[in-house]
């Protein structure tokens, strides 16, 4: 039974931290710099959304 690529990662980062290999602040920071790329992938997938539902609020 193959082990999920998360679960790999997961244990990978556990073993960076507990062995002081990888800090949390440097953690924290790629975190933080991730979250940030995904808003600038996902927000204009949303966009059509957020505009329909804005614009259709007026008409009632």
């Amino acid at each position: 039974m193959p082990i999920p690529g998360g679960v790999i990662g997961l244990v990978l980062v556990l073993a960076l931290l507990y062995f002081d290999l990888l800090s949390i602040r440097s953690l924290a920071l790629g975190a933080e710099w991730f979250l940030a790329e995904m808003l600038l992938f996902l927000f204009p997938r949303f966009l059509p959304f957020l505009t329909t539902k804005s614009s259709s609020a007026g008409r009632d």
